[in-house]
């Protein structure tokens, strides 16, 4: 129900004007229209306890259903529901600071008032860490019932996407040079636990009867964009490369190839996996193969280019910028 009043105070802002700011919704360009930016802070709000609810229902749910047994798909969403917990209240102290930034009562830019910007960028990648989570045990669902035998490594898939997700959160640096330095360190670290988890996957494969079919050629998209992610990961937070990335098109592409190609592929692996089980209606077999094959080739396409013009200096927000305005870092050809 939190969900629904949280939509509906932000659909019912739209009635009173724009609101502008980015994603971040970032003032004074937010508050300039002060209802608007009040219902959708309070819409924050909502959505920020609602995660909090949500998380706990699963939490009981997966707990008191554990005598029997649970799968690799409900262990992840546990582990989401333990991260949610985590980050839900950081969006929803940020919307009573734009609330009151919003009423006039403080001032976000203010000595008094800081941590904005920081709350909100901590949400952000708590949802990466969210969708990370949900990939992942439908992942490794779809792998183990194409290859017709139990996932592998259960507990230890667990263990490693908690280790992954929580490096991965710790790991949004600082303005000084050591915590920027301790972030980087952590970013490094969590490619391991990532690396298990990918190994987890092939070793469910091997030795299967595999049918290579629509869900599980989704499934692999989503394997090889989240390494490509976290790959691209590694030279965002390495000492060496990262200060000349971060805020570039290569920061945007492995952002996005996270979410579009691992988060989306995952979700339509799952849904071309369970649909049959939900409906009893076959979704065909050739065409939503040759979908997928294609759904690979332009993801690629969309996002190999960034990376490659983001290493060259093309700044996140180029289009922006006036001519001669900024002159963007280089990487040493």
């Amino acid at each position: 129900q939190l969900h629904g009043w949280a939509l509906l105070a932000a659909v019912f802002s739209t009635a009173f004007g724009s609101v502008d700011g980015g994603w971040t919704l970032l003032p004074p360009w937010s508050t300039a229209s002060a209802i608007p930016a009040l219902l959708l802070a309070v819409s924050m709000h909502l959505v920020g306890l609602s995660m909090v609810g949500t998380a706990l229902n699963h939490l009981a749910t997966i707990f008191s259903a554990r005598a029997n047994g649970v799968p690799l798909l409900a262990r992840a969403m546990g582990v989401a529901a333990g991260f949610a917990l985590i980050v839900a209240p950081a969006l929803a102290a940020a919307a009573v600071l734009l609330f009151a930034e919003a009423t006039g009562r403080a001032d976000l830019f203010a000595d008094s008032m800081p941590g904005y910007e920081s709350l909100l960028a901590y949400y952000g990648r708590g949802v990466v860490v969210l969708v990370l989570c949900g990939s992942v045990g439908v992942i490794g669902e779809v792998c183990a019932t194409s290859a017709r035998k139990a996932p592998h490594g259960m507990t230890a898939t667990t263990i490693a996407l908690a280790l992954t997700g929580g490096l991965y959160l710790i790991s949004g640096g600082g303005g000084d040079v050591a915590s920027a330095a301790t972030a980087s360190l952590f970013g490094l670290l969590a490619a391991v636990p990532a690396t298990l988890l990918a190994l987890n996957f092939l070793a469910s494969l091997q030795g299967g009867a595999i049918k290579l079919d629509t869900p599980l050629i989704l499934a692999l998209i989503a394997v090889v964009a989240l390494a490509t992610g976290g790959v691209a990961g590694l030279f965002l937070v390495a000492p060496l490369t990262g200060e000349y990335l971060r805020g570039t098109a290569f920061a945007t592409a492995q952002l996005h190839l996270l979410l579009a190609g691992g988060g989306l592929s995952a979700f339509l692996a799952g849904l071309m996996h369970w649909w049959p089980l939900i409906t009893g209606k076959s979704l065909g077999a050739r065409r939503p193969g040759f979908a997928a094959i294609l759904y690979f080739a332009v993801l690629y396409l969309t996002f190999l280019p960034l990376f490659f013009l983001g290493s060259r200096g093309l700044t996140a927000r180029a289009q922006s910028l006036n001519p001669g305005a900024f002159e963007p870092a280089r990487l040493a050809a």
